[in-house]
């Protein structure tokens, strides 16, 4: 029987719907996703109609393949104090660049929770190129219960928005696969420049945070300087340090078995 803390993490990941594959299967890797998103035709770019930063539906074809993907072009920046929780930082940002920037650092930590997104210009403004998502498997208490490996799977998803600074994660932007991965998207409030951390984090995953040790600052700013300023590199920097410090006490005070948890091959193995 699944116990209250399993129930509680379903309810605070707030997660109502499965992620389809746009459907390609395993015929194109990530690298030939981001060439596609890149250089393939744009048959049509019409409003979605729904969303605060505007976005656009895109459909695009190489002359092999017609795949649908999500356009934004917001980019703004306003220094002004900003608060959140106990802290408060200069300035203000909502920018596409957030979202190219999320899926790098994705990439660096070999996750492989958010889909490919890549930087292009469509009707005259730069802007992230997102593969599309759907959600087409509503549960809303229906459907097989989760396993409780879902426990872990939060404190990886909190993981990673602690990293990015994402305080913006809600019910319309993480979905599950059928074997209950997280999908992560709509990343334009993230890297903000706060260090506090502002969701529990007592459970991490292995192999990501001996990734993070091993990660090189020159790394961080190859991959995002081109959509980061200098300080949220910093901030992201000061986080990762902060992170890793928050492991290594909870392996000191619980011992690795209690703290760690394993991500092999999209699967969340306990212990």
């Amino acid at each position: 029987m699944m116990n209250f803390r399993c129930y509680s993490y379903c309810a605070m990941l707030l997660v109502l719907g499965a992620f389809v594959s746009p459907g390609w299967g395993d015929e194109m890797s990530r690298t030939e996703r981001e060439k596609f998103f890149k250089k393939a035709k744009i048959v049509y770019a019409r409003d979605l109609g729904v969303g605060a930063t505007k976005p656009l539906k895109v459909k695009l074809n190489d002359g092999k393949r017609e795949m649908k993907a999500i356009f934004k072009s917001i980019d703004l920046r306003m220094e002004m104090p900003t608060r959140f929780g106990s802290e408060t930082v200069g300035e203000y940002s909502d920018s596409y660049k957030h979202v190219i920037a999320a899926y790098e650092l994705d990439k660096l930590l070999g996750l492989g929770m958010l889909p490919v997104a890549v930087e292009r210009r469509i009707k005259g403004k730069k802007g992230s190129l997102r593969e599309w998502v759907e959600e087409v498997m509503p549960r809303y208490g229906h459907g097989a219960l989760p396993p409780e490996e879902i426990v872990d799977k939060v404190q990886l998803v909190w993981f990673f928005d602690y990293l990015i600074y994402n305080t913006d994660r809600r019910v319309h932007n993480v979905m599950l696969g059928e074997n209950w991965a997280p999908v992560l998207i709509d990343h334009t409030l993230a890297f903000g420049t706060f260090e506090k951390p502002f969701r529990p984090l007592y459970r991490f995953p292995r192999e990501v945070v001996d990734r993070l040790r091993v990660l090189e600052r020159k790394q961080v700013k190859k991959a995002l300087g081109r959509y980061l300023r200098g300080n949220q590199i910093e901030a992201l920097w000061r986080r990762r340090s902060r992170v890793l410090d928050m492991v290594d006490r909870a392996v000191q005070q619980r011992g690795p078995e209690d703290v760690y948890f394993s991500v092999q091959d999209g699967e969340i193995i306990s212990g």
